[in-house]
């Protein structure tokens, strides 16, 4: 017993004196407890926060481990649901994050928007870095930023800037680049889309971030650093059908629901061929999950903040949040039910009434 105790000191100080064979450990804990770990000591912080550390810990394959909602104005904090574990909420030692709109996140940083500035926010380190701004005097509703950030291609992080202005020839659009290498604000290019695009929410994925359109998805190229419209067009489909990009499994994917109906279509972008393409993969039947969830919470508040596409029947409305890695192929559909998130999974084939669900109650802070 006594030479166990011994073994396990002597690894246990051995693991201790080794960084990288910590760092190797620490990398397999999920995000939640890397959080809790970093105030075990200033060199455990030092490790958590350094970028080796997060290029590795990008590698591991995990599990979605939040969700980060912002809820109505008077709740005046962010609310953190931890994905099939307990509901908690966070208040930041910024007071800036209790008044400011989470605009995008990616492998753990947030893009998020004040009334006078945007900045970007590591949760896990409680860092926060306020952008230069780059038009004065221009009205902050006609600036759409985007926020890339992927540990894995590059350290830093970038930030694209797309507004309506003019250029020497004529009225365009115009995009500015912020590199958090640099620091600085860059000119990007000048493009005028021939269909409607909403520039309010972004996509990042594969070193492109992702516009949807009345027809078809815009797609802006980081490397190139220059705008495409390369993408496949979107199925005709009725004007009131609504589409989400989500990217999941290591595939762009499509979210595609019309308004008044109770079903979902996932769309998967395949590139195998001379031009990509739109391929339909799954129907969702969210009729069971509609009808149960309104008898049971009827009368209930909407208290999420979304203005997310959202579908409307007989006065019940929920929104497509995201779709999400749920295992090695398999994915998740979040949908926004009143206040209530619901998890589907989505597996092969298509869905019908008796799937199972999770559900996670988001209730107001007191």
């Amino acid at each position: 017993m006594s030479d166990n105790k011994e073994l396990i000191s002597y690894l246990a100080k051995t693991i201790e004196g080794n960084d990288y064979l910590l760092t190797q450990i620490l990398i397999c804990v999920p995000l939640r407890d890397i959080i809790t770990f970093k105030c075990v000591s200033k060199r455990w912080l030092s490790l958590i926060t350094d970028p080796f550390f997060s290029r590795c810990f990008a590698t591991v394959k995990q599990r979605v481990s939040g969700l980060f909602l912002d809820l109505a104005p008077d709740t005046r904090s962010y609310q953190e649901k931890t994905y099939r574990s307990s509901f908690s909420s966070f208040f930041s030692k910024n007071p800036d994050l209790r008044s400011s709109l989470i605009t995008q996140s990616y492998n753990g940083l947030m893009l998020l928007k004040s009334e006078d500035a945007v900045f970007i926010y590591n949760p896990t380190t409680e860092d926060k870095k306020t952008f230069p701004s780059c038009f004065p005097l221009f009205d902050p509703l006609n600036l759409h930023y985007s926020l890339a950030f992927d540990p894995m291609h590059f350290l830093g992080y970038k930030v694209i800037c797309v507004f309506y202005g003019v250029n020497s020839k004529n009225q365009c659009f115009q995009t500015i680049i912020y590199s958090s290498e640099s620091g600085v604000w860059k000119h990007g290019c000048s493009f005028l889309p021939t269909f409607p695009v909403d520039f309010r929410r972004a996509t990042y994925f594969k070193d492109s971030i992702y516009w949807n359109g009345s027809k078809m998805t815009l797609r802006f190229d980081l490397k190139e650093e220059c705008m495409k419209d390369d993408m496949p067009s979107l199925s005709p489909e009725p004007c009131h059908y609504g589409y989400v990009l989500a990217p999941a499994c290591d595939y762009m994917n499509l979210a595609g629901f019309e308004s008044g109906e109770f079903s979902v279509c996932v769309f998967r972008l395949k590139e195998d061929y001379s031009s990509p393409r739109w391929v339909h993969k799954h129907n969702i039947d969210l009729r069971s999950l509609i009808f149960q969830t309104a008898f049971d919470r009827i009368g209930c508040p909407y208290t999420y903040r979304s203005d997310d596409l959202f579908s409307v029947r007989y006065g019940y409305l929920y929104s497509i949040i995201h779709l999400i890695e749920d295992n090695e192929d398999d994915m998740g559909l979040l949908i926004h039910l009143m206040d209530k998130v619901v998890v589907l999974p989505v597996s092969r084939g298509i869905l019908k009434c008796g799937f199972t669900f999770s559900l996670f109650d988001l209730t107001p802070l007191s």
